[in-house]
């Protein structure tokens, strides 16, 4: 009586541990799902703004801005064709585009692996294959950027990066002042010109801060959000900062 009882507990655990095992492989196979997801979808949206860059830049050269630049050419032409997409919404996308099209170097190939495709005209009408180096790089960067945030730091940090080709206005304006303080004679470190060039800006806030926060109330949305991420990777900054 005893081992027959065993034995029903023993298939009754072997039937809990095979459930377990089934639900625990389908709970992996669709997170794994969710992940390609998240990295596909934040992909098509900077491609969708690649798409817009490069139709803005054919208003622009084609028909003359349609208003004088391509940007307004733009604006112009997706009002009276696509009224369904609102151009603050759009110039998020398109600047999503802008700042992954600068870290992949800005080049024909650049435009063409985000926008997926495999060839590229070249000035002179000859079509030629993407650099595969470029493909690999673009890949690169969304195996890591999945989100406007990651993107926003990317960005950051590629600017502030000193080895690389194109250094950031805010280094350039620290490197300045280090070297005023320097030919000043004051003797100080650039972590202290550091110090000023942040104490001058918080001076200028706290000398409007009501003025800041009623002005924050009324800003266009679009603005608002580009102010929102500069904001967010300053305070990203600041945590690093602490960390250390």
């Amino acid at each position: 009586m005893k081992m027959k009882k065993n034995a029903t507990l023993n298939s009754q655990l072997s039937t809990r541990n095979s459930q377990d095992a089934a639900t625990a492989l389908q709970l992996v196979n669709q997170y794994q799902v969710v992940i390609a997801a998240e990295k596909s979808c934040f992909r098509e949206r900077v491609k969708f703004g690649a798409m817009l860059i490069e139709w803005g830049n054919f208003l622009g050269e084609s028909r003359g801005g349609e208003g004088g630049t391509s940007g307004a050419g733009l604006k112009g032409w997706l009002e009276t064709h696509c009224p369904e997409l609102p151009y603050p919404t759009a110039m998020n996308y398109k600047a999503y585009a802008e700042k992954a099209l600068a870290m992949l170097g800005n080049s024909a190939s650049a435009a063409a692996a985000l926008l997926g495709r495999e060839q590229v005209v070249q000035p002179d009408g000859e079509t030629v294959d993407v650099d595969a180096t470029v493909v690999e790089k673009c890949d690169d960067l969304f195996e890591n950027v999945t989100s406007r945030r990651k993107l926003e730091q990317a960005w950051f940090d590629f600017m502030g990066d000193a080895g690389g080709k194109k250094k950031s206005a805010a280094m350039d304006r620290k490197r300045k002042i280090a070297q005023e303080i320097s030919a000043s004679g004051d003797g100080l470190t650039d972590g202290d010109a550091a110090t000023r060039m942040w104490m001058d800006a918080m001076k200028v806030f706290e000398q409007n801060r009501a003025a800041f926060h009623s002005a924050a109330r009324d800003l266009n949305t679009g603005v608002a959000k580009k102010f929102l991420g500069e904001l967010e990777m300053l305070v990203d900054a600041l945590r690093k900062r602490l960390k250390k």
